[in-house]
């Protein structure tokens, strides 16, 4: 007879022993081959939590070894990835054969705190298991419930992905909209003479990119399946730009249908205040600000009132997702075969546009009565938050195996225009929680101010054009 190693015999143990401390309505269902986990467990019985199932990775060994009580475990990097990457929640279990005693953990939540745990250049990672939740009868509920609060969030998460393209679709129209307007305040600001050639391509320019902003959002209206959790305030936002247009464009709703003649003839036209237009540029910049964040916050399923989190919780999550889709139409599935890069993107979008929003207030003092040295900590954080932001989408689309389009090079770039007038900005970047005193040339901030924004508005473009790429690769929607 074939004889097992004495860890094959430990490891068989253990998950005998896992199996027996399961409910009678729990069944483990043993894969066939190798796929990275012990069993997938199914919940079979007349409550809520009726159909819905987890992974299970069982470790088990004769005497594990302890450190602040907690077991220590050390995982290759890519398997790990394999396991926290399904849609399913993947729980790890902890079993010792010398005192017959085991514990649990979800393992996203093992990684959550740490985002540079899996970074692409480890090739293992050690995780310290918490003993504090001990496998025994009494647990089961509590897992249940827990279960159902990860399924849901996974829920969310594929509401995420089908939402994902249209938004970044009009992401990326207002961001090269935010782009164009910047280029014409700076060539109106740099006090050259222009010529009557160069004057009537900068007005039209701006007047295209109004037009632009407000096919965008319809585009978005037609594109994002209603059924699915509808974006409110979309209606409004465009009739708003419309009426704000139209008073200083009369005729301005006329440009905006498709297949419109050249833009250029109607403006001889038009009678356009291109003194007021350029009076209100700046509101309509603070607009299109917030209309992403606000888009992209709604979009990945957030909730609240952003304003009110606007100083204070900094903390961004850039998870991926698997490929495998069980459970949802076709229809659906389309549209999230790819989601772990368009979601991921899309959070790194919304927190790239809350802290350009900041800035943005911060700088025309619109925080309320907030004093000025918590706006400057409130500017500061939002710097760094960008770096951190770039640096976390990069690394995720490494792990995919996706063109990172120069963002760590961006990133790089952001940090050392930064550090021109934050000295220890790299350290600051770095730092994780309070207490880290950095100073600040507060008139040297603003001098870099127009073009740190600018760098970032490039980037946010970038990357909606790269989930557009992604999605016209991955047929995301028959047009």
């Amino acid at each position: 007879m074939p004889k097992q190693s004495r860890s094959q015999t430990i490891g068989r143990e253990g998950e005998k022993w896992f199996e027996a401390q399961l409910p009678t309505s729990w069944i483990p269902q043993r894969p066939t081959e190798d796929v990275g986990v012990d069993a997938l467990v199914v919940i079979c019985e007349n409550s809520s939590l009726n159909g819905l199932e987890f992974r299970v990775q069982i470790k088990s060994s004769m005497n594990w070894r302890i450190r602040n009580d907690s077991i220590r475990l050390k995982f290759p990097r890519r398997s790990l990835l394999d396991i926290i990457k399904g849609f399913t929640p993947a729980l790890l279990v902890t079993y010792e054969a010398s005192s017959k005693r085991g514990y649990c953990f979800w393992l996203n939540q093992l990684v959550a705190d740490d985002v540079f745990l899996l970074s692409s250049h480890r090739e293992s990672v050690t995780l310290s298991v918490p003993m504090t939740r001990e496998v025994t009868s009494e647990i089961w509920p509590r897992i249940g419930q827990e279960v159902r609060g990860l399924s849901s969030a996974v829920g969310n998460r594929v509401s995420a992905a089908i939402r994902s393209f249209p938004i970044l679709e009009f992401v990326h129209a207002a961001s090269q909209a935010l782009q164009t307007f910047d280029f014409v305040s700076h060539h109106w600001a740099n006090g050259e003479e222009k010529s009557k050639e160069q004057t009537e391509v900068l007005h039209a320019l701006e007047v295209s990119s109004h037009r632009d902003v407000v096919r965008a959002i319809k585009e978005l209206q037609h594109s994002l399946p209603r059924e699915i959790n509808p974006i409110v305030g979309v209606d409004d936002f465009a009739q708003e730009w419309i009426s704000s247009c139209e008073s200083i464009i009369p005729g301005f709703g006329s440009l905006i249908p498709d297949g419109h003649p050249d833009l250029s003839k109607s403006l001889r036209g038009l009678k356009v205040d291109h003194d007021r237009m350029s009076e209100k540029r700046t509101g309509f910049v603070r607009s299109i600000l917030e209309a992403q964040v606000r888009l992209t916050r709604l979009g990945l399923g957030y909730r609240g009132d952003n304003r009110a989190r606007l100083i204070g919780d900094w903390a961004i999550e850039i998870n991926g997702i698997g490929d495998e889709v069980k459970g949802v139409p076709s229809s659906v599935a389309r549209w999230i075969r790819r989601a772990g890069v368009p979601v991921p993107l899309l959070e790194a979008t919304h927190s790239l546009m809350r802290s350009l929003h900041l800035i943005d207030l911060c700088t025309n003092g619109k925080v309320g009565s907030v004093p000025l040295n918590d706006l400057v900590q409130a500017e500061i954080t939002a710097h760094k938050e960008i770096v951190l932001t770039l640096q976390a989408v990069a690394r995720q689309l490494t792990d995919d195996g996706d063109s990172t389009i120069g963002l760590d090079d961006v990133a790089e770039r952001y940090q050392d225009a930064c550090s021109e007038f934050m000295p220890r900005f790299t350290d600051y970047v770095k730092h994780v929680g309070p207490g880290f005193q950095i100073q600040v040339s507060v008139s040297d901030m603003i001098q870099h101010r127009d073009e740190l924004i600018r760098k970032v508005t490039q980037v946010v473009e970038r990357l909606a054009c790269l989930s557009l790429e992604i999605g016209k690769a991955c047929e995301p929607r028959n047009r």
